[in-house]
C-alpha cells in the first residue's frame, strides 16, 4: 500500500495538469492545485473534498512556498510535487523568447520551492522531442518556425535547469517524457485537432515541417503514468510514457487524407501506427505502466471519428 497521501500540482489548470489532478484525487490523494488564471476544471466527475485550489502567479513577487504556507496547507513528509506548468499566449510554443525562457527559469525555481516545502519527490514533465534531441542531437533549429524554435530552446534549458537545481538543492527528481496527449479537455483549436478537422472536412491545410515522430497517448492514461512515476519512479531516471500509436505528423495527415472517406481508416489507425514494444515494455517492467488506447480510440473519444 502506498504511503504517499498528498500532492502539489503546479499548472493544475492546464490540459495535463487537470487530468493529473483528477487522477490523484481518484486515488485518494489530497491535492493542492496551483493555477494561474484559467478556471480549474476536472476531467472526471468525482468527489472533490480532497481538492484545494490556490490561484497564484508563479513568477510573481511571492514564492510558491510562501503562498502555500500562508494558505495553511501542510505537505507532511510524503508529498509529491508535480510541475505541469508551461505558460504561453495560446499554444505552448507561442509568446516569444522572453515568455519561453521564463518557463525555464520557473523550472529551476520550482525545484527549490519543493525543497522548502519538504516534498518527498519532484516530478518533472518533459517532451519526447527534448529527450530525442538530447540523446541524438538537435536538428538545425533555423529550419523550424520561429515560435517553435524558441519553445525548443526553452524546453532544453528547462530540462538542464531542473537537473542542475535538483543537484544543488539535493532534491530527488524523477522525469517523465511524452509526446502528444489527446482526450477530454483538449483545446479544440489545438494544432492536431484543427488539422484533423480540416482533413475530415476536406479543407486545405499546410503540412507540418517537423519530421520528428509523434506518439499519441490518452491524457487520462498519461495522468495514470505520471502518478506511477511519482509513486514508484527512481530518482534521476526518465520514464517514457508512450501510447501504442506513433507516426510523424506529415505521414499521419497524408495517410488520413487518403483514408478518412474510406473503410480503411479504422484498420490504418489500429495496425499501421505502432510504437516499438521495447520502449513500452521497459516502463511496464519498471513502474507497471502501459497505455492501452490506440489513436483510433482516442480520436473517437474526442469526436473525430
Amino acid at each position: 500500500m502506498k504511503s504517499l497521501s498528498k500532492a502539489i500540482i503546479l499548472g493544475a489548470s492546464g490540459f495535463v495538469g487537470s487530468a493529473l489532478t483528477s487522477e490523484l484525487i481518484e486515488n485518494d490523494y489530497e491535492v493542492l492545485a496551483i493555477h494561474n488564471s484559467r478556471n480549474l476544471s476536472l476531467t472526471k466527475d468525482i468527489e472533490v473534498e480532497r481538492l484545494w485550489k490556490l490561484k497564484h502567479n508563479s513568477l510573481g513577487p511571492e514564492s510558491i512556498s510562501e503562498v502555500v504556507k500562508r494558505a495553511g496547507w501542510e505537505t507532511g513528509d510524503s508529498c509529491l510535487f508535480f510541475n505541469c506548468s508551461w505558460s504561453s499566449h495560446g499554444s505552448l510554443a507561442t509568446g516569444g523568447i522572453q515568455v519561453q525562457l521564463e518557463n525555464a527559469a520557473l523550472a529551476f525555481m520550482a525545484v527549490e520551492e519543493s525543497k522548502k516545502l519538504g516534498c518527498k519527490k519532484y516530478i518533472s514533465l518533459g517532451t519526447e522531442l527534448t529527450r530525442s534531441w538530447r540523446e541524438n542531437g538537435s536538428p538545425e533549429l533555423s529550419r523550424l518556425p520561429k515560435d517553435f524554435e524558441n519553445y525548443a530552446l526553452a524546453k532544453l534549458a528547462s530540462s538542464d535547469f531542473t537537473r542542475l537545481s535538483g543537484y544543488l538543492s539535493k532534491v530527488d527528481i524523477s522525469f517523465a517524457s511524452f509526446s502528444s496527449p489527446l482526450g477530454q479537455g483538449v483545446r479544440q483549436n489545438s494544432y492536431i485537432l484543427s488539422s484533423l478537422r480540416a482533413i475530415k472536412n476536406g479543407v486545405p491545410f499546410e503540412l507540418p515541417r517537423n519530421r520528428e515522430a509523434q506518439n499519441f497517448i490518452s491524457v487520462s492514461e498519461l495522468a495514470r503514468g505520471l502518478r506511477l512515476v511519482g509513486e514508484l519512479g527512481e530518482p534521476g531516471v526518465e520514464y517514457r510514457l508512450l501510447g501504442p500509436s506513433s507516426a510523424t505528423l506529415p505521414d499521419l495527415f497524408q495517410a488520413l487524407q487518403k483514408s478518412f472517406c474510406s473503410d480503411s481508416l479504422g484498420k490504418f489507425l489500429e495496425t499501421e501506427l505502432v510504437t516499438s514494444s521495447s520502449d513500452i515494455d521497459a516502463v511496464e517492467r519498471e513502474i507497471g505502466f502501459k497505455a492501452d488506447k490506440n489513436l483510433a480510440k482516442i480520436l473517437d473519444e474526442v469526436g473525430m471519428l
